[in-house]
């Protein structure tokens, strides 16, 4: 039967012919509604949508439970034409019935587009190759592609411009052909032992594997190292792809000395990610299963964990059962017994979590049990830092704990074809699908997600819910992170007459709960009008089930189903691209901003163009709700597919290589509203851009955001709407954590006086300049009292450590995250920069927030951002000048007015009146008028 069904599907194809009209047809037909009645689709595993538009409806089938086919094409003389889409492109816009009591179900038109354009378009060999569910599922390619793969980012041919290696026979090459520049390229780099290892058939060939590898083994997918993934490199990077390179080669050429990234980084922090996993386990009156969930957390493969058991004062023996439980297993578990009860399960959920301190957290239902892999399964999906949820193979249990069916059959009906492999995608896909039907994470104890706080706000809202509260959390946790599926991790919900949702079918809070979370999907992520009807058809069937019209109305009006199908759409999803988390202002600022924007009510994402070295400090200032996308998640589903698939409203990039990779990724014009904000890396970026890059750049931004006039420079003799231009502050949110150390462990006395440089380790960043001033403030001008701490790391740091070597009183201090604190230590910052691309030091604004006076060069911002309505700066400032020597006499001389406390004082008062300037949330404000004003930009050119 099967077989039989594919070959339908491959040969008798129908078609729709625009996107529009793609995703009218996904509206109209229910798939849930086929599945149910057809048994041979759904026991053949096939897409329902593509049968029915193959087959289906030539053997009269219906599309949706108000659509009579056979009724439909007799009635309406349509002649051997596909009901469903005759209905569409015609039959709706005249009002024509589908059924005989039925009407139509809806207007609009819909715009033809040629389809053999799209053929033109369309590589099946290519599209099998790339996707082997499709393959495998024995789908017409082509269909695939054009009812789901373009909407899901599946390109349908290789890129523009790429070029696909012809993988040769080995009996036919001609390995001496192999230029000697090409394997004296590679050769220090090539592991000859891994490679033979890895790929045994190559001894046999009696042929070097350097050659091999770049004769062949590239063109085949084989790894030259074990920290060098050929595919990885050609799917990272559009530019191998296109020119269709040997990735190695290019690498040992070029690509390290670019930095370029030789693995995933996923793929490459599994194999030592090993966080500490969180487990929850609140309990009330559940004596008599709590020794089997307790034994099936201690009997877990993974080993770092730590164990909270919380009981809500239960009236049965479950007290005296957790201890001797836990004594008898000999692990070790913190105790939490509440002498009152709480009232709530989620006041439990959030005292757990208020005890916690592991990375992940893991809230175990009293009741339930899982398998022993369970937490290894899922713990590595996290070393995506995109991922805020992870989630097994969640099945019902007996109260005896034996396997239950229902679960399998639940999933399958919220989106068909999906459970059987791991699954990563974005929570807005996710909630306009599966999750956006059943609250597929059926029980709490059957996933995991990231630790992180909540407002009190979303655990007030969740304590009202009786029945969705875990469904409502679930979407505050996620946030417009992904969601991982993990079929191969096991959790069990024991089913046993006492569950709290079991009888609730017929109570009119089942029903208010559910439309409550349909309207924060609606108003979040804005999900389809298909997704809200199937949302809707699902509770109607049981408010129909257990006859509750007579009682509490018709369900349409009683629950405002006109108003729920309308809704739109009102929370934004700001995705902020930088480079990543490296120690520097340029990624410090928008962190912050992503930090602010989400306390404001946004969705929040950012975006990396480097995670191959994350820096623990920089990552642990991103707000845990916010999640870290990393490049290779748009290259691996296209820039259109990404940006759709995690529903984002506006792109806000801080760095001109992200900006960059937007144009690699497609030379089409940008798919959001796209605003740049301006840090300097700019300045430098005409060096060796071509000019397509620049001019798509400057075709494609909505708006431009810049803090200092020298970022315009890039800008100058060329053609730009300065209307599109504003200039706006940097500001960052006070950090009121104290310094890591005090003064007196430094050796510093109550009447010292302390200055302190905050900088990288690169040069013209003030390292040699600080040094050697304060080398003649102490030795020339007597002032012994004085010290020099110096904050930072890099080359020019261990150049001034060596100038520094017999000079008392300074401080190398290495990186240090806790600034402010640092600060309120210090007496004067100093900011000695002459470096090209200095604009709005972050530093600065810190030391202005602390009320600490400085003393800095007059370069980019820095006179605006230290001086008041009046022009008088909260510090000295020193004229910019190439003349070293004559620059650190002024900077020492600077130093010494300094050390006088009046003098200090007095710009102290003038740094106290200016921070007021730098204030995070009202940045907010104007950044939030900025993206309106580019969206309105947008839509006029799109």
């Amino acid at each position: 039967m099967l077989s039989a069904l594919r070959r339908k599907i491959r040969h008798r194809t129908t078609l729709p012919r625009s996107a529009a009209e793609r995703r009218a047809l996904r509206d109209a037909f229910d798939a849930a509604h086929y599945l149910a009645v057809n048994g041979d689709v759904r026991e053949a595993g096939l897409d329902p949508l593509i049968h029915y538009m193959s087959a289906g409806w030539r053997e009269g089938r219906n599309p949706a439970p108000g659509f009579d086919a056979a009724w439909y094409a007799e009635t309406h003389d349509i002649g051997d034409q596909n009901p469903l889409l005759h209905w569409l492109r015609q039959g709706r816009d005249k009002g024509l019935a589908t059924a005989p009591e039925g009407a139509g179900l809806g207007a609009g038109k819909i715009a033809e587009s040629d389809l053999d354009a799209l053929r033109a378009a369309f590589d099946a060999d290519f599209y099998l190759a790339r996707n082997p569910d499709v393959r495998e599922a024995g789908l017409n390619p082509f269909l695939h592609w054009v009812m789901h793969g373009r909407d899901e980012g599946r390109p349908g041919q290789p890129r523009r411009d790429s070029v696909r290696p012809a993988i040769p026979d080995p009996a036919e090459i001609d390995w001496s052909a192999c230029p000697q520049d090409d394997t004296d390229a590679i050769a220090d780099r090539f592991d000859r032992g891994f490679y033979l290892s890895r790929y045994p058939e190559v001894a046999g060939l009696g042929v070097d594997p350097e050659v091999h590898y770049l004769m062949l083994g590239w063109k085949l997918g084989y790894d030259p190292r074990p920290d060098f993934s050929t595919r990885y490199y050609i799917d990272r990077y559009v530019d191998i792809q296109r020119a269709g390179v040997n990735p190695f080669l290019h690498y040992c050429r070029n690509g390290h000395l670019e930095q370029r990234e030789t693995v995933s980084y996923i793929k490459a922090r599994r194999d030592s990610y090993h966080p500490l996993v969180s487990v929850i386990l609140p309990n009330y009156n559940h004596a008599k299963y709590l020794p089997q969930r307790i034994r099936s957390i201690a009997e877990q493969t993974y080993d770092n964990l730590e164990i909270i058991i919380l009981d809500d004062k239960s009236s049965d023996e479950s007290q005296e059962v957790i201890r001797r439980t836990v004594e008898d297993l000999g692990i070790k578990a913190r105790l939490e017994f509440n002498t009152v009860n709480s009232g709530n399960v989620f006041a439990q959920w959030r005292k757990g979590l208020s005890l916690a301190t592991g990375d992940l957290v893991w809230i175990c239902e009293s009741d339930d049990f899982c398998e022993p892999d369970f937490v290894e399964k899922l713990v590595p999906t996290f070393a995506d830092e995109s991922v805020n949820i992870a989630f097994g193979r969640i099945q019902f249990a007996n109260a005896e704990g034996a396997f239950m069916e229902g679960l399998d059959r639940y999933r399958e009906g919220a989106e068909p074809g999906i459970w059987d492999d791991t699954l990563t995608r974005p929570a807005a896909e996710w909630f306009d699908g599966a999750w956006g039907v059943n609250n597929i994470y059926a029980n709490v104890g059957g996933g995991m997600f990231r630790r992180m706080a909540l407002p009190e706000e979303v655990w007030t809202e969740a304590r009202s819910f009786r029945i969705c509260g875990d469904w409502f959390l679930y979407l505050h946790i996620a946030g417009a992170g992904q969601i991982t599926y993990e079929p191969r991790a096991v959790a069990y919900f024991r089913q046993h007459g006492m569950n709290t949702s079991a009888s609730n079918f017929h109570q009119r809070y089942y029903y208010d709960e559910n439309m409550r979370i349909l309207r924060l999907l609606a108003e979040s992520w804005g999900i389809s009008t298909r997704t809200r009807l199937r949302f809707l058809d699902k509770v109607k069937a049981q408010y129909r089930h257990f006859g509750l019209a007579e009682t509490m109305g018709d369900f349409d009006e009683t629950f405002g189903v006109a108003e729920l199908l309308a809704m739109p759409r009102r929370t934004s999803h700001v995705q902020f691209y930088f480079l990543g988390f490296h120690p520097g202002g340029g990624e410090l600022f928008p962190i912050n901003l992503a930090n602010a924007f989400l306390e404001a009510g946004h969705m929040v994402s950012m975006v990396a163009v480097d995670l191959s070295c994350i820096n623990a400090d920089m990552r642990a200032r991103l707000d845990r709700r916010i999640p870290a996308y990393h490049a290779s998640h748009l290259t691996a589903r296209g820039r259109a597919g990404f940006l759709e698939a995690s529903g984002v409203s506006v792109i806000n990039s801080h760095v001109a290589s992200a900006d960059a990779f937007l144009y690699t990724l497609s030379e089409d014009p940008i798919e959001r509203p796209w605003v740049v904000t301006l840090h300097g890396s700019y300045v430098a970026f005409e060096e060796d851009v071509p000019q397509t890059l620049i001019d798509w750049i400057l075709e494609n931004v909505s708006g431009w955001i810049y803090t200092a006039d020298r970022n315009l420079e890039f800008f100058e003799n060329r053609e730009v709407d300065w209307d599109g231009f504003v200039k706006l502050p940097n500001a960052m949110p006070r950090d009121n954590r104290p310094a890591p150390f005090s003064r007196e462990e430094l050796g510093i006395a109550e009447g010292d006086t302390v200055f302190t440089l905050v900088a990288r380790g690169i040069k013209r960043k003030g390292w040699r300049a600080a040094v050697e001033a304060f080398r003649a403030l102490r030795e020339t001008h007597g002032r012994r009292n004085a010290h020099l701490l110096l904050i930072g790391e890099g080359e020019l740091t261990d150049t001034a450590r060596r100038l520094a070597e017999d000079l008392p009183g300074v401080h190398f201090l290495g990186y240090q995250s806790e600034i402010n604190g640092i600060l309120r230590l210090s007496n004067c910052l100093i900011l000695p920069s002459r470096f090209e691309g200095e604009s709005y030091p972050l530093c600065l604004i810190q030391a202005i927030q602390e009320h600490v006076p400085a003393i800095a060069t007059d370069i980019g911002e820095v006179r605006a951002m230290m001086s008041d309505e009046d022009g008088r700066p909260a510090g000295i400032l020193l004229k910019n000048q190439r003349d070293s020597r004559a620059f650190f006499a002024a900077l020492t001389a600077a130093m010494v007015e300094m050390c006088d406390p009046a003098l200090r004082s007095r710009f102290a008062a003038l740094a106290q009146k200016r921070a007021e300037f730098y204030d995070m949330q009202a940045l907010v404000g104007v950044y939030e008028e900025v993206y309106e004003t580019a969206g309105r930009e947008f839509g006029r050119s799109g």
